[in-house]
């Protein structure tokens, strides 16, 4: 059974495809720096042949950055989430350590960060594990049957209703 995408859920949609961007940004600062690099060491290479080359990686990066937000597009054309039924098989919480949108700093500046923590709450439902918000997870109980709702073409998880 499909419904409506709410705002949540585009917002949702619209955080996966940073990743896109992302690799994106990474693949044209490459270039940047190596174009600079080359150009400060005076290497003799044709300016022709390092247009040709630039060009293909800057068409190489936007094609990459398509072909990785594709689906998520598509989601939010669609204006859809699916919904799949399953039973709780298990709950637990457990503490996990909250990089969100630090995982480059965390990469390199591992000892450097703080350690925040956070408790999430998870849900197992046919031998996959959700995270829940603390509201939904106390209103489930195991065996309950429960609506996971998931996009369309990328299959982003959107969230867990209770049907009992």
């Amino acid at each position: 059974m499909n419904k409506p995408l709410t705002s949540e859920d585009i917002e949702k949609i619209k955080r996966e495809k940073r990743f896109g961007y992302m690799v994106c940004r990474i693949i044209l600062c490459t270039l940047f720096v190596v174009d600079v690099v080359l150009l400060i060491c005076n290497v003799h290479v044709l300016y022709l042949d390092l247009l040709l080359i630039n060009s293909a990686i800057i068409g190489l990066a936007f094609l990459t950055r398509f072909l990785i937000n594709h689906p998520y597009n598509k989601d939010l054309k669609a204006g859809v989430k699916c919904t799949t039924t399953g039973i709780v098989s298990k709950k637990h919480y457990a503490t996990i350590r909250d990089i969100n949108s630090q995982i480059l700093y965390y990469i390199v500046f591992s000892l450097l960060l703080k350690k925040e923590t956070y408790k999430a709450y998870i849900v197992e439902i046919n031998k996959n594990n959700y995270e829940t918000e603390k509201l939904i997870f106390d209103t489930i109980n195991e065996n309950d049957t429960v609506s996971i709702y998931h996009s369309l073409y990328g299959e982003v998880y959107l969230g867990i209703e209770n049907i009992n």
